[in-house]
């Protein structure tokens, strides 16, 4: 990605029950529910997102989608 990070992404985590070998399709979100993020930035080509860090636990699977309504 070349450019400016867009102001208005969203990147929602999900933990999952289990290893799923396909994602869920982009219109479906997964049963679960999705975390809360307490740090979302974007710079440059660069963006960074910090889950709430208790919800987060080793061995575990988790879906993670980057939404945008477009990149410059």
């Amino acid at each position: 990605m070349d450019g400016t990070a867009p102001s208005d992404h969203v990147v929602p985590l999900w933990k999952l029950k289990k290893f799923e070998e396909e994602p869920p399709k982009w219109s479906d979100d997964p049963e679960e529910k999705a975390f809360g993020i307490v740090f979302n930035f974007g710079y440059s080509n660069t963006i960074v997102s910090e889950p709430d860090s208790d919800a987060i636990t080793r061995q575990s699977y988790y879906l993670v989608r980057l939404k945008v309504s477009s990149f410059n």
